[in-house]
């Protein structure tokens, strides 16, 4: 017991300093330092847009032109350390051939002192319909609006939130989420450690995933829908009706409404169908996950 209270009475301080710690980070104010450049460009077929740390909105618009705004921002306590260290930040805003490249990098010198800001980086680009569109990020959003013909987004520990987009789309995701709202067109969607949210999904969609979570709350002139899953769990809230489902599950568990034909329900495989004429096909296989519909 004395071992105890004596253990108790040396916890104490460290606890003590711990939670001293904690207040003194939480009342240091940031100083924010920023720099950026608007820059409009006439249309062009291929946008490119290479970006670290970054926040990046696309928006359509009716003009004849693609618009781009990128603001760098580094944060520091100590104001004169984050204007020098805002100094590493360069961006990249121009026309090359057919080809516009937005892109924002750190360049630290050899003999330098490593940064010690947290940097951040915000895009703000509005641009014609139809346009290609080719984004590289990590560690942070994208936000994507309006009609593109071709749009392909590859992120790393980022958010990616399409709101009534239209076209065909890539996407590539690592460690991060997708949140979809009334996407129409093409997607072909590559997903690891990932977690996908979809509302009002049309379309021909084709999803490849792994390790994660793919939620489907509603659909909406469905055409095609194709899920090859591992260790992913999988929620649908689909109507039967004008859906023909085949879904294949290798040591997962199937929870399905009823009008479902089984062809094999065991331990290690599951499979079932259901309205197989229809012209919306949904196709799912998965392992080491489940697999819910209602």
């Amino acid at each position: 017991m004395k071992k105890i209270q004596t253990y108790i009475c040396l916890l104490k301080p460290l606890l003590l300093g711990l939670l001293l710690l904690q207040q003194s980070k939480a009342q240091t104010t940031l100083q924010v330092v920023t720099k950026g450049i608007e820059k409009s460009f006439p249309i062009t077929p291929n946008l490119i847009v290479e970006a670290e740390k970054a926040d990046i909105e696309l928006i359509s618009w009716e003009k004849d032109e693609i618009q781009a705004r990128i603001e760098l921002i580094a944060k520091h306590p100590d104001r004169n350390t984050a204007k020098n260290d805002l100094e590493m930040m360069k961006y990249v805003a121009d026309k090359v051939a057919d080809k516009i490249l937005l892109r924002n990098y750190l360049v630290i010198k050899s003999n330098a002192e490593k940064p010690g800001s947290n940097f951040k980086a915000k895009y703000i680009i509005h641009l014609p319909e139809n346009l290609k569109v080719s984004i590289k990020n990590s560690f942070g959003k994208v936000l994507v609006q309006g009609k593109y013909s071709q749009l392909n987004i590859r992120s790393e520990f980022c958010i990616l939130d399409l709101q009534k987009a239209e076209g065909n789309a890539k996407l590539e995701t690592y460690y991060g989420e997708v949140h979809s709202k009334s996407f129409s067109g093409t997607s072909t969607i590559k997903s690891e450690r990932s977690e996908l949210f979809f509302q009002q999904l049309s379309g021909i969609n084709i999803i490849n995933a792994q390790y994660g979570k793919i939620e489907i709350e509603s659909v909406a002139n469905l055409k095609s829908l194709t899920i090859n899953a591992k260790k992913t769990e999988i929620s649908m809230k689909i109507p039967l009706q004008n859906h023909g489902f085949n879904i294949e599950s290798k040591y997962g568990k199937m929870s399905l409404p009823d009008g479902f034909n089984w062809l094999h329900n065991t331990d290690d495989s599951k499979a079932a169908t259901y309205n197989l004429s229809a012209i919306s096909k949904i196709n799912i296989q998965n392992s080491f996950g489940n697999i819910s519909i209602n």
